[in-house]
């Protein structure tokens, strides 16, 4: 993993240390680009992919299985997690590029 990722958006030359994994990020200066609502969305999305996941892990520990509708759910919420991060990033660079 490489010790230093740079910001999406292009013609940042902003990088932070990747510590935590991450594939990608966004620059303080680029994130402030981002509305209030698309953060609090994303946000949301994420405590409920958090939540979903826990509860998945725990079911799958307490019966030796899982059932499918607890799957789906954490699956959804992972998919729209990374729907509304897409969509963060969308927004970070139009509105850097003034679109």
């Amino acid at each position: 993993m490489p010790d230093r990722i740079a910001c999406c958006v292009p013609f940042c030359r902003r990088t932070c240390r990747n510590d935590s994994g991450f594939a990608e990020w966004i620059c303080g200066k680029h994130w402030a680009l981002v509305s209030k609502t698309t953060k609090r969305r994303r946000r949301l999305a994420d405590r409920a992919r958090e939540r979903a996941n826990r509860r998945f892990e725990q079911q799958y520990r307490d019966q030796d299985g899982c059932t499918e509708s607890q799957l789906n759910r954490a699956l959804a919420a992972t998919d729209l997690s990374a729907a509304l991060w897409r969509r963060c990033k969308r927004e970070a660079i139009e509105r850097a590029m003034g679109l």
